[in-house]
């Protein structure tokens, strides 16, 4: 998870019904969270006993936790429930794209996404070409790899560039490359040479 996260919970007590001084108070919910299942820290207290609470983790580091949630009746009795672990994850995803082959002679190219963590879904990849407009490229894959083949546009010889957009399992969306982007195009033959000198039917010497 990560940053604003809903913890949902609900709790009951047939004393309520039975022997209602003994039963639930209005908010007799208490929340905390544990890096080791010893040490609770407290999230919020005296909430009512069904409902939900949007948890700011985005402070916490990275690591695995526990959530407990702890519900007092009115006679002081308590009973409790300890989450399974999760994990906070604040640090975004990077990517290292490849392209082959990295020069094009008009060929496709075949584009490899590797993620630094694997990815919620498909991430949006756009490859650009020299003067040409942005062309979304359909991926497959899964986890931190994908990939999908571009076909080569003619006439936009030069460098085109690839940009890759895509969030990891908790969420934290990305645009960064680390390492590649881009590959050359080189259909066009280059322009002819011109010659300037001797001029057509002009005599020379040899000296």
């Amino acid at each position: 998870i990560s940053g604003i996260t809903t913890i949902q919970y609900t709790a009951s007590d047939e004393d309520n019904r039975l022997y209602p001084p003994f039963g639930l108070g209005e908010k007799p919910i208490s929340i905390f969270y544990s890096e080791d299942k010893e040490n609770w820290i407290t999230i919020v207290k005296d909430e009512r006993n069904t409902g939900q609470f949007l948890w700011d983790s985005s402070s916490l580091t990275e690591g695995r936790y526990w959530l407990r949630i702890l519900v007092r009746d009115q006679s002081g009795e308590i009973d409790e429930d300890i989450s399974g672990p999760f994990t906070i994850d604040t640090i975004p995803p990077l990517f290292d794209v490849v392209a082959l082959p990295a020069l094009s002679r008009g060929e496709n190219v075949k584009i490899t996404i590797k993620a630094s963590e694997p990815l919620l879904e498909s991430p949006n990849v756009i490859v650009r070409q020299r003067d040409f407009s942005d062309v979304p490229l359909l991926v497959a894959g899964k986890d931190d790899l994908w990939e999908g083949v571009y076909e080569v546009r003619s006439d936009y010889d030069g460098t085109a560039r690839i940009s890759v957009e895509g969030k990891d399992l908790a969420g934290n969306k990305s645009i960064t490359i680390r390492k590649g982007g881009f590959f050359n195009v080189g259909i066009s033959p280059p322009p002819a040479p011109v010659v300037a000198s001797p001029l057509n039917n002009e005599a020379v010497s040899a000296n």
